[in-house]
């Protein structure tokens, strides 16, 4: 009798033990979860999340500041340079019309800055009534032949890397959208997003209305980007 004492007791300890080791890995489970699920939603704290500007109309810092301040120096025919302050381009990014949809996603609140050597792009991202942060760093670099790319150096979704990731998804949509639609190769819009999504380097010749200019240089310093222009010859144009 006593030894089927010992026998139930023995047993009982036993499903009690693996009970507890169940709970434990149960736990562990819930945790790895909830800590991918907090970097997922991870907020940087630099990130003020800015409010749109409510228009229709073109951004005055477009239009009446950087666009003149190109043309009056393609005018000289002598090399210049534009500063762009952080603070002005998020002024023209706030009125440029958000948010942006694509099935089903949609993007908004996007705040720039500029940090020696690369641009950061944070904005919130809808998908299916949840929101993320997501986070672009683009690093323009000039080649030996003078070909600009602007290449994507880092992408995070909250504080989780995904850089690889998107940047498989963005050559398929690229490659997607080239072949379903008949697009300008020599649009400056075209090029950029090809050096965007596809890491095509392009030459940086831009028409400054009569007058074309190259870019032959690009500064990033903490909120400033630097652009240094060349005139173009009319038979190199």
């Amino acid at each position: 009798m006593e030894e089927v004492k010992k026998t139930k007791t023995a047993k009982e300890d036993e499903r009690k033990k693996r009970k507890s080791k169940k709970r434990f890995w149960v736990l562990i489970d819930l945790s790895i979860l909830f800590f991918f699920f907090s970097l997922l939603l991870y907020r940087p704290l630099r990130y003020s999340r800015p409010e749109p500007i409510e228009t229709d109309e073109v951004s005055t810092y477009w239009t009446h500041e950087l666009m003149p301040e190109i043309y009056n120096g393609a005018q000289r025919r002598m090399p210049f340079e534009v500063v762009i302050k952080q603070e002005k381009i998020n002024e023209a990014v706030a009125s440029s019309g958000w948010p942006k949809f694509s099935d089903g996603f949609s993007f908004y609140a996007p705040e720039v800055f500029f940090e020696p050597g690369r641009i950061i792009l944070i904005g919130a991202a809808r998908l299916k009534e949840v929101e993320f942060i997501i986070t672009v760093a683009g690093e323009p670099v000039i080649n030996e032949a003078g070909l600009l790319n602007l290449h994507i150096i880092k992408v995070k979704v909250g504080a989780v890397p995904v850089t690889i990731v998107s940047k498989i998804i963005a050559r398929k949509m690229y490659t997607k959208q080239i072949s379903e639609i008949e697009i300008d190769a020599d649009d400056w819009r075209v090029k950029i997003l090809s050096s965007l999504l596809n890491d095509e380097p392009f030459e940086p010749i831009f028409d400054a209305e009569d007058k074309k200019v190259r870019i032959i240089k690009v500064d990033i310093e903490k909120g400033e980007l630097r652009i240094s222009f060349e005139p173009v010859s009319e038979s190199a144009g």
